[in-house]
């Protein structure tokens, strides 16, 4: 396994108070879990490790946004291998690249998304509480012409990078995404639970057009990500032009986190202008 996966045992999981995997057992808040996270980071070195290419922010996110390719660039570039060693990740440190210098959705979106997912305001904490991981290593302008098979050659990657954050929350960005992480993480072993029903409402205009459900489950198992809860996005960041959407859809992120958590049979959800 690379080197990037050892940080999960030695540090973060000890931090946390957990010995193998977050479980909802530990009846840990989201907010004493993000405290504990930026007091990690506050009280320790930051750790020796390097992610490959396609993966950008914090060692010790709480959240992590999953994607199929990083965005720009260009439709038809040569195909090449992945750089293993390419990315040295955030520690401590404000990730502010998405929010002011990325695609007008994700400036549009990021802050809104991040302050209702962590509780917390960009710049007093969810800043530094975030990273994206991607599927694919090399641009691609249009998340939907990123090609299948490149995208699996990167499971494997996606899967060691989010066990060395060990995140509570993960986001997949869209739909492909969403298949492809379930499918990585059943075939490492680990079981996803669905809640049963859902009365999901998420308005994305005032045009009256909704969201009626929502792509969940918890996951399961003997592992680093045992414990984490997967919500993919309403809609991918990327197109959420109007911040009062994104705050609908980070709310609805949120408010699906915390229903997994308590392992209800039924998600409720319920955001409209």
């Amino acid at each position: 396994m690379p080197s990037y996966t050892a940080f999960t045992r030695s540090t973060i999981r000890q931090a946390l108070g957990h010995n193998e995997a977050m479980t909802s057992s530990d009846q840990l808040p989201f907010a004493r879990e993000i405290q504990q996270r930026l007091c990690l980071m506050q009280g320790r070195q930051a750790p020796s490790i390097v992610w490959p290419e396609g993966c950008y922010g914090s060692a010790g996110s709480w959240i992590v946004f999953v994607g199929p390719s990083p965005g720009g660039g260009s439709r038809n570039a040569t195909p090449r291998d992945r750089v293993t060693d390419a990315e040295t990740p955030l520690w401590n440190t404000d990730f502010l690249e998405p929010v002011s210098r990325w695609s007008n959705g994700f400036r549009a979106s990021m802050q809104p998304l991040l302050e209702c997912a962590t509780g917390l305001p960009l710049l007093d904490g969810a800043a530094k509480l975030y990273a994206f991981v991607n599927f694919h290593w090399q641009q691609n302008p249009d998340a939907q012409n990123v090609r299948e098979e490149g995208m699996r050659a990167g499971a494997d990657d996606v899967v060691n990078v989010l066990s060395s954050i060990h995140p509570r929350l993960i986001v997949p960005m869209e739909m492909r995404t969403h298949n492809l992480l379930h499918e990585a993480l059943t075939q490492c072993g680990y079981r996803t639970r669905e809640p049963l029903e859902q009365d999901v409402a998420i308005q994305i205009s005032a045009k009256g057009r909704f969201h009626r459900r929502m792509c969940v489950y918890s996951v399961d198992g003997s592992g680093p990500l045992s414990g984490s809860l997967v919500v993919k996005a309403p809609q991918h960041p990327a197109r959420m032009f109007n911040r009062d959407y994104a705050f609908r859809c980070g709310a609805a992120i949120r408010s699906c986190a915390e229903q997994l958590f308590n392992r209800v049979d039924c998600i409720s959800i319920d955001e409209r202008v």
